[in-house]
């Protein structure tokens, strides 16, 4: 989290979309989580989330529980199935009083979770848990408080592969002062193996040091960063020995006024990277991204640092390293103007590893007051995942980006009317978990690569059911269609259509039978297949087709059972499944008609050109 652009968030949890018929692909869900005191729903808050190697996710964030108006907050996580979101365990830690944050998610080599935050009693006191990863039970929880017994705050956290965990944050020791603390806590009883304070010995009054991020390297060795208050607030980065806590190593940098590490990555050799942002002076000039890659064996600056031959005004808030060394910094973007409001951009930006060269640059959501990448992964094929907060007309955006890792050009971008991502994570099929902010509420979705729309109609007669309709066309030149004799080719696995409005949970599933369905070229199926459901018609589906690039479907009667008696629809989705493959999207993109069946009236939902970024839910 930055002292300039980190934010207090609701939390989303994931999407997962399928841009063309695929393997076992993960169902597209969405799911709102509330504490239970609903007058304060609004302070539910969500920061962080993994996935499992089944795709399920592990979403934690701050929830107010207690009767309404009066709650209490506590850190939750919550276990989401990766098939359709359904909640399979909530675990909360309560506090005794108002606030709290968590600060980070992880899971050990058993899979159990590990989750650590900061929870008001009478003061902030940092609290770590290991919970179980079938049932959700607190194996262990650990509260830490400074010697001053002030407010302490944690900063992250990271897991080795044994599941030892190191927590990093800010304690109020006596003094007072806060000191730049981190901590290692054994993985079977979360007892203290190991813990280091630091403060500058010319300040001993500052309440600003804080230590932001820690990661383990190869060896099980620790490095943690933050800012230490020199005279003014400097870069800190420190290499711990795993066992022993001991250190091997320092830096602290002063750019000047205001300086501070935000997060911190370790490449295969141990080398640590450390991103944030500085300040000149006067303390009003805009802040510059900092990166600098610290040698493993001494912490000398390799490349980057103060001197970085990159300049890009703005602040660093995420980091990771891919396959090859090369390092991905996401954050925001300031481009400065003569305007009070300097146009910010969601920026990720990738760099060579022996170098620090800079081999892309991308904006991919434009320029616009406020925007920010504010967390981001590399997946299994070395791609680019950053989330973060973007704008448009319509208002914030809950942004979502997924750029190739050798050019950075955009391979999907999504953006949610109305929030703020805040982490995200990537699993073995590299579908996506997103957590953060939208429209005040705790929520969850899951992403992948988009399927266009061309067009959706909904029909429905409240008086005459039989007048009801539905006909979807999808064209996407992603979308291939399976070969013959493959898990997905419909004249063997047959087909369903699944409608879903994604506010009421209102959900109908259409069955195209694969006696219905007939392939087209040499060998039938070559070149697409065919639905027609002839008379006597069966229904409730009379018409489909598949080919790559495109399907549609038609199906009308009252077997379909999906009405629309509500005020209005808003969006709907659309899921064509094939055994283990599907092809999902959200309508609309334009809507030009969303009309409530009432007494005699006949209801319609009709959309075109869904665009990518599209959602399923």
């Amino acid at each position: 989290m930055t002292e300039w652009s980190g934010r207090m968030a609701l939390w989303i949890a994931s999407i997962a979309l399928a841009a063309s018929l695929r393997p076992t692909p993960a169902r597209a869900w969405q799911v709102t989580v509330q504490g239970t005191d609903p007058d304060d729903a609004f302070f539910d808050q969500g920061r962080a989330v993994v996935m499992d190697g089944a795709g399920n996710v592990f979403a934690a964030g701050t929830l107010t529980n207690g009767s309404p108006g009066s709650g209490h907050s506590a850190l939750a996580v919550v276990k989401l199935a990766a098939a359709d979101g359904m909640e399979q365990w909530r675990t909360s830690l309560e506090g005794t009083g108002f606030g709290g944050a968590v600060a980070g998610v992880a899971l050990d080599s058993s899979g159990d979770v590990l989750v650590a935050g900061s929870l008001r009693g009478t003061t902030f006191d940092i609290v770590v848990a290991k919970l179980s990863k079938t049932t959700g039970d607190v194996l262990w929880q650990e509260t830490i408080d400074g010697s001053a017994s002030g407010d302490d705050f944690a900063g992250g956290i990271a897991v080795n592969t044994v599941g030892d965990v190191v927590v990093a944050g800010q304690v109020v020791a006596t003094g007072p002062v806060a000191n730049f603390f981190v901590a290692k806590l054994a993985n079977g009883n979360g007892n203290e193996l190991w813990r280091k304070e630091i403060h500058d010995s010319g300040n001993a009054t500052s309440l600003r040091n804080s230590a932001a991020a820690a990661a383990f390297d190869h060896n099980g060795d620790v490095v943690a960063v933050g800012a230490i208050d020199a005279t003014d607030l400097d870069i800190y980065a420190i290499k711990l020995n795993g066992t022993t806590g001991m250190e091997s190593w320092h830096q602290q940098l002063d750019g000047n006024t205001h300086d501070i590490a935000t997060a911190v990555a370790v490449d295969g050799t141990g080398n640590a990277i450390v991103v944030g942002a500085v300040r000149g002076t006067p303390i009003v000039t805009l802040p510059e991204l900092f990166t600098a890659k610290l040698d493993a064996t001494d912490g000398h600056v390799l490349w980057g640092g103060l001197s970085d031959t990159f300049s890009q005004a703005g602040v660093a808030n995420a980091v990771a390293v891919d396959g090859n060394g090369d390092v991905v910094v996401a954050g925001e973007f300031v481009h400065p103007a003569v305007t009070l409001e300097h146009p910010a951009g969601f920026g990720v930006v990738k760099r060579a590893a022996a170098t620090g060269a800079v081999l892309w640059l991308q904006e991919p959501f434009g320029a616009g007051t406020g925007q920010a990448a504010e967390a981001v992964t590399i997946d299994q094929d070395d791609n680019v995942v950053a989330a973060g907060l973007a704008s448009s007309k319509k208002g914030t955006l809950f942004a979502v980006a997924k750029l190739s890792g050798n050019v950075g050009n955009p391979i999907w971008t999504r953006g949610l009317i109305g929030g703020d991502a805040i982490a995200v994570a990537t699993d073995a099929a590299n579908d996506v978990a997103v957590v953060g902010d939208r429209f005040d509420f705790f929520f969850a979705t899951r992403v992948g690569p988009p399927a266009l729309g061309k067009s959706i109609v909904v029909q429905d007669k409240a008086t005459d059911p039989t007048k009801r309709k539905i006909q979807v066309q999808v064209k996407d030149k992603e979308f291939f269609a399976s070969g013959p004799g493959s898990t997905g080719d419909p004249t063997l696995a047959g087909a369903t259509l699944e409608i879903t409005n994604p506010t009421s949970h209102e959900t109908v599933t259409l069955a195209l039978p694969a006696m219905n369905w007939k392939g087209s070229g040499k060998p039938a199926g070559a070149k697409g297949y065919k639905y027609a459901d002839k008379k006597p018609f069966e229904g409730p589906c009379t018409a489909a087709s598949l080919k790559s690039g495109q399907w549609k479907v038609a199906c009308k009667g009252d077997q379909i059972g999906f009405t629309l008696d509500e005020p209005s629809q808003g969006s709907l989705a659309a899921t064509l499944t094939m055994g283990t493959e599907s092809s999902c999207l959200l309508f609309g993109g334009t809507i030009k008609k969303d009309i409530p069946t009432v007494g005699k009236t006949t209801g319609a939902f009709q959309a075109k050109d869904a665009p990518a970024p599209a959602g399923c839910f």
